[in-house]
């Protein structure tokens, strides 16, 4: 929670208040006329660029925005996943699972759009819906990503019959990165994620070009 006395004392130049900031908290006494508002985008290159414009930096963006792309082309390139069927993903939590759907996020939007996943039918339209196994049973991906899932939590529902009735299960077509801590919405953290998915992709046969 955000502590009022700190910014009361503290001599910022700039907030950046971010969309779902206000959720549960009273920050009607934030100075206004220090505050950035970013409206909720679905594309990270977006915020990068309001903060650049509200900073008066952006010569910086250019740059940034072409070692990223530069780095994903290398990801894409090294990728069969369009040529596999359809895709699925989910994030396992300790009390819900989330069914995503190919659009809204911008983890998504690369998933699907930049690689070229071809998603299974059945998939929701909003970012994410969270599902049962019955239902995602329905929607049968022949290819199932699971993303920013603890290792607990997946061994757990590993052990569901439902679970081992999945096409992808039985095709050995689950594909589970260490991604715990992917976050694509700003430069560092989406090389970070890059790195980490071209380096799975390296280790896992199924996913390399020929």
């Amino acid at each position: 929670p955000l502590e009022r006395e700190w910014f009361e004392t503290t001599a910022l130049d700039l907030i950046i208040k971010t969309p779902s900031l206000e959720k549960g908290q009273d920050i009607s006494w934030l100075p206004a006329d220090h505050v950035l508002e970013l409206p909720h985008q679905t594309c990270w290159s977006e915020y990068l660029r309001l903060i650049a414009v509200a900073t008066k930096r952006e010569g910086r963006i250019e740059p940034i925005v072409a070692q990223i792309t530069a780095l994903e082309q290398t990801v894409k390139e090294r990728l069969v996943w369009n040529k596999t069927g359809t895709w699925a993903v989910v994030w396992i939590r300790p009390d819900e699972v989330r069914l995503y759907g190919t659009k809204q996020h911008t983890m998504l939007d690369f998933l699907f759009q930049d690689l070229g996943l071809t998603p299974a039918p059945g998939l929701p339209e909003a970012i994410y819906e969270i599902v049962t196994l019955e239902t995602l049973q329905r929607v049968d991906p022949e290819n199932l990503l699971i993303l920013w899932s603890q290792p607990v939590d997946v061994e757990r529902i590993q052990q569901e019959e439902s679970w081992q009735t999945l096409q992808a299960v039985r095709r050995h077509q689950v594909h589970y990165p260490d991604s715990v801590d992917w976050d694509p919405w700003w430069p560092l953290g989406r090389t970070h994620m890059l790195k980490q998915l071209l380096e799975y992709i390296e280790n896992e046969p199924r996913l390399i070009c020929p």
